[in-house]
Formats: C-alpha cells, sequence, structure tokens
C-alpha cells in the first residue's frame, strides 16, 4: 500500500514538473535576451514611464499659461477694412449746401489700431509671478513622479534578483536530491536499502524540479512584468546583474529630515502656496486702476465718378487717447479674492499634510530597513545550521547510521532554509530601496 502511494505521488509529482517546465521554457525559448543593469532600468524608467510623460505634457501645459499671463505686457494690433457707396437721383441739402441733380460717390478706409495697457498696478505681475511659481511646480511634480517610476523600476530589478537567486536555490535543491537519488539506488541494488526508500528518493527529485519549474516561471513572470514597466519589447527575456550594495544610514530622525529637505513633492507643494499667494496678490490688484492707450491711424480714399468734380482723392486720419480706467463697484474682484484667500488655505493645509506623510513615510522605511537586517541575519545563521546539519546527515546515511527519511527532512530543511535566506536578503533589498525613495535619494542609483 505504502509503495502504491508513493509511486502515485510520484506520478503527480513528475507531471506537475514536466508541464510547469514545458512552460516556462516555452517562455524563454521564444525570447531573445537583453542584459540590463540597474542603472540602465533607472534610466529607462525615467525615460518611459506614462507617468513621467504625463508630468512632462503638464510642464508644457504650466510654460503655456505663463505665456498667457504675459500677454497683456505686449500691445494689441489691429487692422479693419471697409468700403462703402453712395449714389443720389436727385439735389438735396446737407450741411447748408445743396448737392447736385445727381452724384455718386464711392470711398475705402484702411484703419491699424493699437491698444496697449502701460501700468496696471499688479495685475499682469502677479499673474505672471503665479504663473512662473506654476511652473517651477509642475517641474518640481516632474521630479517626483520621475523618482517614483524609477523607485518603483528598482523594485521590478531587484525583485527578479531574487527569482534569479529562487532558480539557483531550487537547482542546487535539485542537485542534492538527485545525488541522493544516485547514492539510493545503488544501496538498493546491494540489498542494504529497500526498494521503497529509492522509490521515496525519486518522489524527493520529481518534487524539486517541480519546485525549479515553479521558480523559472515566476522568473519569467516577473521579468515580462520588468519589461513592461520599462516599456521593453515583450519578446526579449531581460537578464539582471546584481549591482553594488546598496548603503543607507537607516536612523529614523535622519531619514525623517533628509526626506523634508529633498523630497520634490514638499517643493512642490511649497510653490502651489507661491503660487495662490501671487494669485490673491493679482486678485488684489483689480481694484486698483488700469492706464493704457489707444491709437489708431485711418487712410481713406474717396472716388467721385460723375458731377461737377470728378476724380478720387487720399486723406489720412490719426487719432490716439491715453485711458485711466477704475472700478468702483465690481462684485467680481471681491468673489476673485475671496477665492484666492481659500486656494492659499487649501495649499498651505496640502503643503503641512504632505509634510507630515513624507517624515513619517521616511521613518518608518528606516524601521522596516532595520527589521529587515535583523531578519536577514537569523535567516543566515538558519541557512548555516541546516546546511551543517544535511552534511551530516548525508554523511551518517552513506555510513548507514541514517535513514532515508532523515536526509529527505534534512534536504527539505536546507532547501526551505535557502529560500527563507533568498527571501530575506530580497526583503532587505527593497525596504534599502524605499528609504531611498522615502528621502528623494532614488536617482543616486543612476548616476553611480
Amino acid at each position: 500500500m505504502k509503495a502504491r502511494r508513493a509511486k502515485s505521488s510520484a506520478a503527480v509529482a513528475l507531471f506537475v514538473a514536466v508541464f510547469g517546465a514545458a512552460t516556462s521554457f516555452a517562455t524563454r525559448a521564444g525570447a531573445s535576451e537583453r542584459a540590463l543593469t540597474l542603472e540602465d532600468a533607472l534610466s529607462l524608467a525615467r525615460s518611459n514611464a506614462p507617468s513621467v510623460k504625463q508630468a512632462l505634457a503638464r510642464v508644457a501645459d504650466a510654460e503655456a499659461r505663463l505665456s498667457r499671463a504675459s500677454a497683456p505686457r505686449v500691445p494689441t494690433i489691429g487692422v479693419v477694412g471697409s468700403g462703402n457707396g453712395f449714389a443720389s437721383n436727385g439735389s438735396f441739402v446737407t450741411q447748408g449746401v445743396s448737392t447736385p441733380t445727381s452724384q455718386t460717390a464711392v470711398w475705402a478706409d484702411a484703419t491699424l489700431n493699437l491698444t496697449w495697457t502701460l501700468l496696471d498696478f499688479g495685475k499682469t505681475s502677479g499673474a505672471v509671478r503665479g504663473a512662473e511659481a506654476g511652473i517651477d511646480g509642475a517641474r518640481d511634480d516632474l521630479r517626483a513622479s520621475a523618482e517614483t517610476a524609477m523607485a518603483q523600476a528598482a523594485v521590478a530589478y531587484y525583485t527578479l534578483l531574487g527569482d534569479d537567486a529562487l532558480v539557483a536555490a531550487a537547482r542546487e535543491s535539485l542537485a542534492q536530491r538527485e545525488r541522493s537519488l544516485a547514492v539510493t539506488t545503488g544501496l538498493a541494488a546491494a540489498g542494504a536499502r529497500s526498494p521503497v526508500d529509492a522509490n521515496r528518493a525519486r518522489v524527493a527529485v520529481e518534487a524539486a524540479r517541480s519546485d525549479l519549474a515553479v521558480a523559472e516561471a515566476t522568473a519569467d513572470d516577473d521579468a515580462l512584468s520588468l519589461a513592461a514597466a520599462l516599456s521593453l519589447p515583450v519578446d526579449e527575456r531581460i537578464r539582471v546583474a546584481r549591482p553594488a550594495e546598496i548603503r543607507i544610514d537607516d536612523d529614523p530622525r535622519a531619514a525623517a529630515e533628509a526626506a523634508l529637505a529633498a523630497r520634490p513633492e514638499l517643493a512642490g507643494a511649497r510653490r502651489r502656496v507661491e503660487q495662490a499667494r501671487f494669485g490673491l496678490d493679482s486678485a488684489r490688484s483689480g481694484r486698483l486702476p488700469t492706464l493704457s492707450t489707444q491709437a489708431s491711424g485711418t487712410v481713406r480714399y474717396t472716388y467721385l465718378p460723375d458731377g461737377d468734380v470728378k476724380g478720387g482723392e487720399t486723406s489720412k486720419i490719426a487719432q490716439g487717447s491715453l485711458i485711466l480706467s477704475m472700478p468702483i463697484l465690481d462684485p467680481t474682484i471681491t468673489a476673485n479674492v475671496r477665492v484666492a484667500e481659500a486656494s492659499i488655505s487649501a495649499a498651505e493645509a496640502d503643503a503641512i499634510a504632505r509634510a507630515a506623510n513624507v517624515r513619517y513615510e521616511a521613518a518608518r522605511a528606516a524601521i522596516a530597513v532595520r527589521s529587515a537586517r535583523a531578519v536577514l541575519a537569523q535567516a543566515k545563521q538558519q541557512e548555516t545550521g541546516a546546511s551543517a546539519n544535511l552534511a551530516l546527515v548525508e554523511d551518517r546515511y552513506k555510513n548507514g547510521f541514517a535513514g532515508p527519511l532523515d536526509v529527505i527532512d534534512a534536504q527539505r530543511e536546507d532547501a526551505a532554509a535557502r529560500v527563507l535566506a533568498i527571501r530575506s536578503a530580497r526583503t532587505l533589498d527593497v525596504a534599502r530601496l524605499r528609504l531611498l525613495a522615502a528621502t528623494g535619494k532614488i536617482d543616486a542609483l543612476r548616476r553611480k
């Protein structure tokens, strides 16, 4: 009965391993390989991420708003053309003068108009300063979007690094169990072990193959996710290389202070407060007078085809004016001032909230690094102990002092300890990346 259960388990494990390996192999076989460094990944994320492109569009929009705000400083010039005709078949009196019994006249005008605001007591200058602050804020938002994209790419990169390490660990486990199978098969052939022991060793090998297939499929999937995040061709299998160890101070207080000084989101929030204050200045200046000038020049051509005087003549007219206008009662100005004051309050509240969130986020990220480092140290100790125990059990097994189940248990413990150490190392790497992002230093990885 035990032999039949063992054979059934072996068949199931074999099916899973073969199916998973075939799927993973098909994924890798259809794709060319592309070597990618961490610096390459961050640069691609900085230039290709959709969020970065959206932020670039917002910068362009802010620059266009500056052009609109500056427009009143430039005079407005326009041209107007008109044509008229007159015909009369009877005499009439106009301005005390009797006209001929019949008269026809045709004339055409061309007028050049100029309007220029000379002084508006802060309306235009406030709008321009607000627009300039808006550009600076949009650029800060662009930096924030780029850093977020790079942080996400870095996490995906290190995730794939961990996947590759897990694949290597799964291969090592498979090699261990294949060696045990060879030893057990030899002992069974010599009569020192039963066929059941050999069958158990085969089941352990198939289980290891299944673990390897799963690890390879996970790595392939994460490589595809990284390629998609970087806008790379999906038919390329990305290969990553471990960069230098990330070194960063994990003191929570220092991290919080560094985040307050470096995070572009906070700079953008301060710019929006500044922009709102300039908007208030511009709104208040609506109560002040505006000094402008208007000038026009007209050229008129008149043609008389018949009558006592025939022919055409050209006349020129020029005029100009200086205009001082001041609102006496305009409810929209008061409404605009109230809106601007409310915008300042909202921008200041947003800046305070962002600063608090950034400070706490950085402190939590620093604590996470410390915790991950402690967990990794413990996992390394466990890995060392499990490896030593496996070596001891395998030696005892060869000398007949341990059974096959002891070897299988030791191999499982060793594999689990190695997987735990790899995952703990990846957790520490990701925690360090998040601390770099939280303190506004993620771009330093790209410039190494």
